[in-house]
């Protein structure tokens, strides 16, 4: 036992004379982070501000892209929602505007879009010039079961559209 104390002794008193080169570095920066924490202003935002940003996101009725606008409608973006299925954007928009202890002041926006429709993507570029678009995602997808040799080819069509 008095060994064991013995080297703690001396292993404190050959540590002694350098211990303020460490003590004072992780005050200073304890102190630092201390008060950065009890001090207002934008260093206790989130990096990626979305509040007030415009994100288009089409395929957004159903799936990841019903989520991300949920996600980004939380976040405080302007969400401009696109898919085939009106009823299900509607449903969506509604849906946005009553989350709850959401405060967003943009009005989630929909509007009909097939991909496969060359008029209406142009439409829909036409849309994103006149407005600002900050953020998009482009979710629009096409989901056939079965297999390839019971595949109708139409189906085959679109998908090949969506990769041209």
């Amino acid at each position: 036992m008095d060994q064991s104390c013995e080297r703690a002794t001396n292993l404190i008193t050959a540590i002694k004379p350098y211990i303020h080169y460490v003590v004072l570095p992780v005050g200073l920066y304890a102190a630092n982070r201390f008060f950065r924490f009890l001090i207002p202003g934008p260093h206790h935002r989130s990096k990626l501000d979305l509040r007030d940003r415009a994100v288009l996101i089409t395929g957004a009725s159903s799936g990841l892209g019903r989520e991300l606008a949920i996600c980004f409608y939380r976040r405080g973006a302007k969400v401009i929602l696109t898919a085939r299925s009106i009823d299900k954007l509607k449903e969506l928009c509604e849906e946005l505007k009553s989350l709850p202890g959401v405060i967003n002041s943009n009005e989630p926006v929909y509007k009909y879009l097939d991909i496969t429709d060359p008029n209406g993507v142009v439409e829909l570029v036409s849309f994103a010039i006149n407005q600002r678009i900050d953020v998009l995602i482009n979710n629009a997808g096409l989901s056939m079961r079965g297999s390839c040799k019971d595949t109708p080819m139409d189906v085959h069509r679109q998908v090949s559209f969506q990769y041209i």
